[in-house]
């Protein structure tokens, strides 16, 4: 699924991640996946750039 609002997307990613590895097993993990899916979104090119 995708989502237009960049946060959306971000929740959209955990529980995406979280439902394929089954559980989490601590914070510290959570927060690697938070970070990890945050710097991967962060390399994405923009889809469309504005127009101005």
């Amino acid at each position: 699924m995708h989502a237009n609002n960049p946060i959306e997307q971000v929740g959209f990613e955990i529980k995406r991640r979280t439902d394929a590895a089954g559980i989490v097993p601590d914070e510290d993990a959570i927060a690697r996946l938070v970070v990890a899916i945050l710097m991967a979104q962060n390399d994405e090119p923009p889809s469309e750039a504005p127009d101005t």
